[in-house]
């Protein structure tokens, strides 16, 4: 698409966008940024311009932009300049999803750490009071030693990212 070519997105797929904005927003995304997010889950090409994405999502050139800075800041969105090109195109970042899920795994040791306490501090407590703070330790635990096995899996399954990776 032409970068000066206006862009129609139908109906169901800007309730999508809006969807992923919605979840995003309940991991602590901004809106926009969430909705950028999902745009860019689904735009062909799967890079787009500053343009390309304000009138996809019907949204400010501000908005835009306040989004795009976050999301590339925080990692979520690789922006690249083309050569001979004006504007920079943006696309999701290839391998985001596993870090995310690191990102929210981090508390198990926290968790456990706080089951542990509580442990120590209930030591003469019913094996029903203690229940409760057993599962959430062992639960954790279990997460700790898992989770890194599926990791690995993943990296080892997973098929060659779609972009390259200097670009």
């Amino acid at each position: 698409m032409d970068p000066g070519e206006h862009l129609e997105v139908r109906a169901d797929v800007l309730r999508f966008v809006e969807e992923v904005a919605v979840t995003f927003e309940g991991l602590g995304l901004i809106r926009m940024a969430g909705r950028v997010v999902g745009w860019l889950l689904i735009c062909e090409p799967h890079e787009q311009t500053f343009t390309q994405i304000a009138e996809a999502l019907q949204a400010s050139r501000g908005a835009i932009s306040s989004a795009l800075k976050s999301l590339v800041a925080s990692g979520w969105v690789v922006r690249r300049t083309v050569e001979g090109e004006r504007s920079d195109r943006f696309r999701l970042r290839s391998g985001r999803w596993v870090e995310l899920s690191r990102a929210r795994n981090a508390h198990c040791a926290a968790m456990t750490a706080l089951a542990v306490q509580g442990l120590e501090l209930l030591t003469d407590a019913s094996p029903q009071r203690l229940g409760r703070l057993n599962e959430m330790r062992d639960f954790h635990l279990w997460l700790d030693r898992e989770l890194p096995v599926l990791w690995d899996r993943w990296a080892a399954e997973r098929p060659e990212p779609l972009e390259s990776p200097g670009g």
